[in-house]
């Protein structure tokens, strides 16, 4: 599955980052990129190709389109650990 991202930028970006970093930090859990998920397309990626180019063409939307990847976002989950039976 892919998604696609509405993601601020310049000082919006840094505030927010800052924003979530602390969040993180005091709750203890991953900090990720400050974004907004509009969707998310399974199958062929060919269609977020047709999608950006239509949006950068038609001129009619004030955003930047570019495609990026994003590494590592997924952590795998802990492993519940085994139960043990207590002796009746």
């Amino acid at each position: 599955m892919t998604s696609i991202w509405l993601r601020p930028e310049g000082r919006q970006e840094q505030q927010l980052q800052a924003l979530i970093d602390r969040l993180a930090e005091e709750h203890g859990t991953v900090a990720f990129a400050p974004h907004l998920t509009v969707c998310g397309v399974p199958g062929d990626l060919g269609v977020l190709d047709a999608a950006a180019a239509y949006v950068r063409e038609c001129g009619l939307l004030p955003i930047r389109v570019a495609k990026t990847a994003v590494t590592g976002a997924r952590q795998p989950m802990p492993r519940p650990a085994p139960r043990t039976r207590l002796p009746s």
